[in-house]
């Protein structure tokens, strides 16, 4: 198998491209595409993809030990918001001007 299907309806979503999350348009799979779980993990695990569909969501989705092909990752889990800390209106203005060299 090459990670390609043939002959077969994919089962994509009739309403097309549309903002399925992340910063870009994506056409989502339906529950019965033969695209879901049919990907090759080494591949949706190596670079470029490193287990991230186009949208940014991980790859595989949940309860599937592979990959869904293409750009939209079936079920996947979308990408936790920044956990880092907080920097204060004050901090942003003294890395501001530190990287203009005022400081």
């Amino acid at each position: 198998m090459n990670g390609n299907i043939t002959g077969q309806d994919p089962n994509l979503d009739p309403n097309g491209l549309q903002n399925n999350g992340g910063p870009t348009q994506t056409v989502a799979v339906l529950a019965d595409s033969p695209a879901i779980n049919a990907g090759d993990q080494a591949v949706c695990a190596a670079d470029p993809v490193n287990d991230r569909d186009q949208r940014g969501f991980v790859r595989p989705g949940d309860d599937f030990p592979n990959c869904t092909i293409g750009a939209y990752e079936y079920l996947a889990v979308a990408p936790r918001p920044y956990q880092g800390p907080a920097l204060s209106p004050v901090g942003l203005l003294g890395l501001g001007l530190l990287l203009l060299g005022a400081g």
